[in-house]
């Protein structure tokens, strides 16, 4: 049995590592995030880059348990010292003794790396974890499951240690049962007897920007990683320690800088049952109070979980009755993310003891929809 259930991506940011660092030492056991590296910034340099990156992963408690990719570095981008970013950026995390299993993923236009990251993967001594995205799927599953293989045997890896996250990033608009039968495929292509440590089937349903929501309402948005996950859980007999990966509250392809000013809008995102609600508001020039009354809207909805179910509920609830400011957008993310993930472990923990292998979909979504 794997000691944790769930992998959420989270981005390698100051306000998203602090909402993972608040979640509950009991949440913190049956959680190992991957933290996503962003591209360099604009005007930054490799170096100042991983160095920022660094320190921010080492304020993390060390009972946090992560996967760390360094995902946004582009192909030949190298360091100071004419190192491969990934590498330097592995090897700064040795340097500050931060326990963390590597990740790397195939078609990321740098072959070379592969063998650096031996040296790497044997001095973390904590395996090590391959991204599949959907392009490694379907008419390619078959070159995917042999890279797998041999990388493994590069890397000096046993697959009692090695960790496969299926990534499938935006699936928003997404055919359920599509990707259900592509990631089914994938698997049953998998060559026999092949078991590796842990197996995360992750997607993500959370909208670039809140326009798919009219301004000034409340909104929902079906997750269907949540739904997805559950499906194969119940269908999968191989799959009975599936893990559920998700990218909470934020976009996968969102990278950037949270702007300040006033065109943002204010907006509260609230993960509750199969969906993820939103609270949009216009934007924030001024803010006039609108803030603490969409918080007050948030608190007054039957999804509430009560303001000490997590640090993020708790900042929603002082907010709501303004004993503190409305913030900003990074306070924001803080707030959503952290009671996201609380909310999507305890989850999971409840629907994969409630779930039975070929339970009906009626009988899925029902444990979906519970708050």
């Amino acid at each position: 049995m794997l000691p944790y259930i769930y992998s959420p991506v989270v981005k390698g940011k100051s306000n998203d590592l602090r909402a993972l660092n608040c979640v509950p030492k009991s949440v913190r056991k049956m959680t190992k995030a991957l933290v996503d590296i962003s591209p360099v910034p604009q005007g930054k340099s490799v170096d100042d880059h991983i160095q920022k990156a660094v320190s921010d992963i080492f304020k993390l408690d060390e009972d946090v348990n992560i996967f760390v990719d360094f995902y946004g570095f582009k192909p030949g981008e190298k360091d100071a010292k004419n190192k491969a970013a990934v590498i330097a950026g592995y090897e700064k995390l040795l340097q500050c003794g931060r326990k963390i299993t590597p990740v790397y993923g195939f078609g990321r236009g740098d072959e070379g790396i592969w063998e650096k990251l031996k040296d790497v993967v044997k001095a973390f001594d904590s395996g090590f974890c391959f991204r599949v995205e959907c392009e490694d799927l379907d008419d390619e599953a078959e070159d995917t499951w042999q890279g797998i293989l041999m990388r493994s045997a590069l890397l000096a890896t046993p697959l009692s240690e090695v960790d496969l996250f299926i990534d499938l990033r935006d699936i928003r608009t997404a055919n359920v049962d599509n990707l259900q039968d592509l990631v089914t495929d994938f698997l049953a292509s998998k060559p026999k007897g092949v078991q590796f440590r842990s197996l995360c089937i992750a997607g993500s349903s959370a909208p670039k920007d809140v326009t798919v929501v009219a301004k000034d309402t409340v909104g929902a948005l079906y997750r269907n990683e949540l739904k997805l996950w559950a499906r194969l859980k119940s269908d999968v007999p191989d799959c009975v320690n599936l893990v559920y990966g998700d990218y909470g509250i934020v976009h996968p392809d969102f990278m950037g800088d949270i702007p300040c000013g006033g065109t943002v809008n204010c907006k509260i995102r609230y993960t509750a049952g199969d969906k993820i609600l939103i609270f949009r508001g216009h934007v924030r020039s001024g803010d006039s109070g609108q803030t603490h009354a969409l918080a007050r809207m948030v608190i007054e909805h039957e999804a509430y979980q009560g303001w000490d179910f997590s640090d993020g509920d708790e900042f929603i609830y002082d907010c709501a009755n303004k004993s503190v400011g409305p913030g900003n957008p990074g306070n924001w993310v803080f707030a959503d993310l952290n009671h996201h993930l609380v909310y999507a472990a305890l989850q999971i923990k409840r629907v994969a003891a409630e779930l039975e292998v070929d339970s009906s979909e009626a009988e899925i979504d029902s444990l979906l929809t519970e708050y």
